[in-house]
């Protein structure tokens, strides 16, 4: 792993969960992402993922019961700006969102 960033609080009563963003890769080059969330309630949504303005993600639909980490992760093999912002989330709760600065 080459960054990550969590948010959040597993025990969250609205069910927002932790969320936990995790980037691959090396410096400036990203080789894949990854969103996990963990609730203690049961959940349905998807994940959302932006790197800068030019590379984003929206997952499948997933499923999560009481205290399951669920993953979405995908391949990405491309290189950015240096200081670049991504952020990975759920898309009911973007104000969760875990996120890194992709440097040299």
């Amino acid at each position: 792993m080459s960054a990550s960033g969590c948010t959040g609080n597993r025990g969250a009563p609205d069910g927002s969960g932790s969320v936990c963003f995790y980037v691959y890769g090396t410096k400036l080059h990203v080789d894949s992402v990854k969103v996990e969330k963990l609730s203690q309630y049961d959940w349905t949504d998807y994940a959302e993922v932006s790197i800068g303005d030019t590379w984003g993600l929206m997952g499948a639909t997933r499923s999560g019961s009481r205290g399951q980490t669920v993953t979405e992760s995908s391949a990405v093999g491309l290189s950015f700006a240096n200081n670049t912002k991504a952020c990975g989330w759920w898309h009911k709760f973007p104000g969760l969102k875990g996120c890194i600065t992709i440097h040299s």
